[in-house]
């Protein structure tokens, strides 16, 4: 468990957490190809939209998937995508 913990909370070039990273990811998988690409088990609180929200304690993302991504997006989490594949 301490070695899962290591890996989750290292901190990435973009300044966020691999975990974070990881989650923002998934969200955006999940609403523009309209797959589930986590378990819910494994997440806190049963969904990723909650595990987003407690990831960067923001109690103002909105409670759907759609909304919270592009929420998200124009607050300027997905930006480390370009520095990382050049695009978004």
């Amino acid at each position: 468990m301490e070695q899962q913990n290591k890996i989750a909370h290292q901190i990435m070039d973009s300044g966020m957490s691999f975990q974070l990273e990881m989650l923002l990811l998934s969200l955006k998988r999940e609403v523009e190809k309209g797959y589930k690409v986590c378990n819910p088990g494994i997440l806190v609180g049963g969904s990723l939209r909650n595990s987003i929200a407690h990831c960067i304690k923001d109690a103002s993302l909105p409670k759907t998937k759609k909304k919270a991504y592009d929420y998200l997006v124009k607050k300027g989490y997905y930006d480390f995508l370009k520095t990382i594949l050049g695009k978004e």
